[in-house]
């Protein structure tokens, strides 16, 4: 009886040790990336009531006597920004789903894709927050 090859078992050995590190490094990245993207939808989330107070003030500057109307236009579109900009965020909350179900790459492909979306939403508020609080203190 001959010994068997060691080998072909060291090969099988070792791709599962490498197959398991990279699986460990996805989860990993997952996890940090899944976390990144929450922090900044809570930050953006944190800035609604805001929003809200600052369009109501844009409205009101809107229907004030006695301004141009064409600030009075700015102060409407200002409002509008505000208002899909928090359309955004709800938009992004309602396609956003657990990836928990999915492999670690996928996860990590996922998570990739909802920072790039939640940025986006991120930065139309702050455009938005910063062109209102530009009008409502005027020049």
């Amino acid at each position: 009886m001959q010994p068997r090859p060691i080998f072909p078992l060291l090969v099988v050995l070792l791709a599962l040790l490498l197959s398991s590190g990279c699986q460990n490094n996805d989860r990993q990245q997952a996890k940090q990336l899944k976390a990144e993207v929450m922090a900044i939808h809570d930050e953006a989330m944190a800035k609604t009531g805001y929003m809200h107070e600052l369009s109501l003030k844009l409205e009101q500057l809107a229907e004030k006597k006695g301004l141009q109307a064409k600030q009075q236009q700015q102060a409407r579109e200002a409002s509008q920004q505000l208002e899909q900009a928090q359309a955004a965020m709800m938009r992004w909350m309602h396609q956003y789903a657990p990836a928990e179900e999915r492999t670690y790459s996928k996860q990590l492909h996922y998570f990739q894709e909802q920072k790039k979306l939640i940025l986006q939403v991120q930065q139309h508020t702050d455009q938005a927050i910063a062109r209102g609080e530009a009008l409502i203190q005027g020049p």
